[in-house]
Parts: C-alpha cells; structure tokens; sequence
C-alpha cells in the first residue's frame, strides 16, 4: 500500500479535476493543483487549495515543484474535438514528460486519468473488460491509448494506476450543460441513429471517488480499470432523466447518423465543439454497445459507485439552477 498525503492534480481547474481537489481536501489530504496562466480559477478559490502556475512541459518547474510530494494525479487533458496535433503534444508528450519527472523525484504513485475511449467500443452488450482487446475509434481515444503505452515503460520506476471514466456528467460541467438546457427549451429532441445505442455513464463525484480508491490500493502497477456507474444505459434513459429533472416531457426524434454527420460537418464550429459534436462522433454512433464492467474496479480497488442516474441528474440540475446555469 502506498501511503500518500501531499498531492499534485493536473487539470484542476477542469470539470472533473476540481471535484478530484474537493474530494482529497475532504480527506485530508494536502492538495496542490497545477494550472496554465490562462485556466480560469472559477473553483480554485479554497484557501486550502495550493496553487501553482506554469506549463506541464515545463521540466525545470515540475522538478521544483514534484520533490517530497507521494502522488500525482494526471487530470489535464485534451478532450474530443481538438486537432490531432493538440491530442498528441497535451495528451502524450505532456503526460510522458510528467511521469518523468515523477519518477525522478521519486514520486510514489502516478495516477493517469485516461478513458473509456482508450479500449474502444465493445461488440455486443457485453460490458467491455480491462482485458479485452483495446482498439480505440476515435483520435481522443487513441492519444489516450498512447500515452498509457508511454507510462507502460515507466511502470517499473514509479507506481501507475490508469483509470478510464465513461462520460461523466455532474455539477461543473458546461458541455453536457448544453443538453440540459436544450431538453430544457425543446418541444422535441434529437437522438442520433435508428437503433439504440448502449452506453455507461458516471456521476463525477463516484470518478473523484475512484480517484481517492487508487491513490492506495496495493496494486500492481500499470494497472488499468474502467470507472461508470455499473449500470447499462441507453441514450433515451439519459434523455428522459433529464428531462424528469427539469419537468419536462419533451417528444424524441430519431435522426440516421449519415445526415446528421453531413450537418454537423457543414456547421462545425464553435457552439459543435461545445457539445463535443463532430462529424466523426456524430458517425461514431453506429457503434451501438459502450458498456465497461466495473468488477476489477470494485475487487482491486475496493471502490463503488454511491450515485445511481436519475438521482445525479437530479443533483446535477439542482446545481445549474442554484448556479443560474438553467
């Protein structure tokens, strides 16, 4: 068991990383969050919070910053939507140059937020393992991949746990936002393909959780585990959730993917990128199954999710109301 209390997160100014610094401060551990210049500090104001301000490529600082602290948690990332380039220098070179100077300052433990899209979609549903075959669909998912090969080689020299969220969704976020406030406003609502589509979902709060489980549990290390809610969901489960939160009953239309794609590859922009809307995700959707198991998860980690879906849609837009968010 690693024994762990002063912390570094990446990516703390971020939807998920905030709730990853709240939950560690809520268990005494001493939290540092490293963020750009540019990141917003909108959930960064604790007076517990220990701010630190430079790029994760920066070599000299992070060997500054990393001497006597026992862990790491790599949060920052690129998400989907952004340019191979950018998915390639933030989500890979980055992420490998942190875990080296983790390693050279003798960090004990490196924890690598990655993804569900690192494995990929499943064929059926079956919920996907952590030992089945990966093979990741999308370039979001593949610079996931990579940089887990990457901390492979380093797996000997500092203690690694990769840990692969499905969609997460809860207070804080400003992308899945958008589908509340659009099932909000909307007399009907668009569902991308004729058949529907498999998929597991997470409460953030349950990813903060797993977070915590893997900073100490004797493990080997490299390993790897899949983090949702254990349940099977469809995407009209997810509508309807969030529409039973906010009141309404809003009519679901079923679009076939191939024009949705041409649409979205004609409008692509600023507001598509918000909804981390793209021509290849917008496709991606014939990919029917995206259900993970949670078993390893559970009997390695000792970890459970506690927040089932209707009650952290609830809780989720409880917070954009008290926010002024809906």
């Amino acid at each position: 068991m690693i024994k762990t209390r002063k912390i570094l997160v990446t990516g703390a100014s971020g939807f998920l990383g905030s709730h990853i610094c709240d939950a560690l401060h809520e268990e005494g551990f001493e939290v540092h969050a490293l963020v750009r210049a540019s990141s917003s500090r909108k959930w960064l104001g604790q007076s517990w919070l220990k701010l630190h301000t430079f790029e994760l490529t920066d070599r000299n600082s992070l060997r500054s910053l990393l001497k006597g602290f026992d862990a790491v948690i790599h949060s920052a990332a690129e998400l989907i939507g952004a340019s191979v380039d950018d998915l390639q220098k933030v989500n890979v070179e980055a992420t490998c140059i942190l875990a080296e100077e983790a390693v050279r300052m003798r960090v004990g433990r490196f924890v690598f937020i990655s993804s569900r899209d690192a494995g990929g979609f499943s064929r059926n549903i079956i919920p996907k393992k952590e030992s089945d075959p990966d093979n990741p669909h999308t370039p979001y998912g593949k610079s996931k991949k990579h940089a887990e090969e990457a901390l492979a080689t380093l797996k000997n020299e500092i203690s690694i746990v990769n840990l692969r969220p499905v969609l997460i969704y809860g207070p804080r976020d400003k992308h899945l936002f958008r589908l509340f406030k659009l099932i909000k406003t909307m007399p009907a609502v668009p569902i991308v393909g004729a058949r529907p589509v498999y998929m597991s979902l997470v409460f953030v709060r349950d990813v903060a959780l797993a977070v915590l489980a893997s900073l100490c549990a004797s493990v080997p290390s490299g390993s790897t585990y899949y983090v949702s809610d254990g349940m099977p969901h469809t995407l009209e489960d997810f509508y309807r959730s969030i529409a039973s939160s906010l009141g309404k009953k809003p009519r679901i239309i079923r679009v076939p993917a191939r024009p949705a794609a041409a649409f979205v590859g004609l409008m692509y922009g600023s507001r598509t990128r918000e909804l981390a809307l793209t021509p290849e995700t917008i496709r991606d959707f014939r990919y029917r199954y995206r259900l993970v198991s949670i078993e390893r998860a559970a009997r390695e980690l000792n970890w459970q999710p506690e927040t089932m879906l209707d009650e952290g849609v609830a809780l989720t837009s409880e917070w954009y109301r008290s926010e002024g968010w809906l």
